[in-house]
């Protein structure tokens, strides 16, 4: 019969098998939270992203670009509110400028304002036939109460 292992030699046996991390891996596990707070502060108090990012050099650019770019993605909701709206467009603003394909990028954004002018026009009116329905059926049920 074998022995039995306890969790920790279970654990170090697959860290074992993982092997040492990749300089690559390193520096994304340190510089993409980096980026993810450039995205933050970039949304929130407007800093300059190429002036942040010109301070790295390319290799640890490209993990902050990585880790930014997701928070800026995170950042694009339905325009729901001027608040959303406005997120929405810095978000956008922000990825514009960090993506190095603008081309790519523009293509996206042109179907991503589309699908966001059609929810505004067809939510509003849809919107408007729910109240004007709850309004109807509230009303009759006054009037029956009456």
């Amino acid at each position: 019969m074998g022995d039995i292992k306890s969790a920790r030699e279970l654990a170090m046996e697959k860290i074992e098998k993982l092997g040492e991390p990749s300089d690559e891996e390193r520096l994304k596990w340190k510089y993409v939270p980096e980026g993810e707070k450039l995205a933050a502060r970039y949304i929130k108090i407007g800093c300059n992203l190429v002036d942040e990012l010109s301070q790295y050099e390319e290799k640890v650019k490209q993990c902050i670009i990585e880790g930014a770019g997701e928070i800026l993605i995170r950042n694009i909701d339905l325009p729901k509110s001027d608040l959303a709206k406005r997120n929405n467009k810095k978000a956008m603003e922000g990825l514009k400028v960090i993506k190095s394909n603008k081309v790519d990028v523009e293509n996206v954004y042109s179907k991503i304002r589309r699908l966001f002018n059609h929810y505004m026009e067809q939510g509003e009116q849809q919107r408007k036939q729910a109240y004007a329905s709850l309004k109807i059926e509230f009303e009759a049920k006054i009037q029956q109460a009456v």
